[in-house]
C-alpha cells in the first residue's frame, strides 16, 4: 500500500499525477498512474480543441504533436 501526502493526494483525482514527476517536485505515491493521467489529458483536451479550432488550426496543430512526438 503506497502513502500519498496530503499535498499530492489531489491530483490523483484530478489526474494530474503526472505534472509533478514531470517537473520533479516531492511526489509519493503510485508511480505508475501517470499514463492514465497522460490518457485522460489526450482524450479530455483533444476533443475540445477540434471542435473549437478551425480545420487548418487543427491541422497546423496535429502536424506540430506529430513533431514533438518524433
Amino acid at each position: 500500500m503506497y502513502v500519498v501526502s496530503i499535498g499530492a493526494k489531489w491530483t490523483f483525482f484530478v489526474f494530474l499525477q503526472n505534472i509533478p514527476m514531470t517537473f520533479q517536485m516531492p511526489f509519493n505515491g503510485p508511480g505508475h498512474f501517470w499514463s492514465l493521467a497522460v490518457v485522460e489529458h489526450f482524450y479530455l483536451v483533444l476533443p475540445i480543441l477540434v471542435f473549437f479550432l478551425s480545420q487548418k488550426a487543427l491541422k497546423y496543430l496535429l502536424y506540430i504533436i506529430i513533431l514533438l512526438a518524433i
